[in-house]
């Protein structure tokens, strides 16, 4: 399990930083709670990197 760092938190919004174990790459997560919808949308972002070696894989 990659480390992960809570950046921000605030009413209806996360930012974390998700780091992994084997190369350090960090990858950038933010959830925001649309109420009116009832839905969460995610944003994932990599910083470096083009490959995850089956990481999201992992993630499941």
């Amino acid at each position: 399990m990659p480390a992960a760092n809570i950046v921000e938190s605030k009413p209806g919004y996360v930012y974390a930083k998700f780091t992994t174990k084997w190369m350090g790459f960090v990858d950038d997560v933010e959830f925001y709670l649309d109420e009116k919808s009832g839905v969460i949308q995610v944003r994932s972002a990599s910083r470096l990197g083009y490959k995850d070696f089956g990481g999201q894989s992992d993630a499941r």
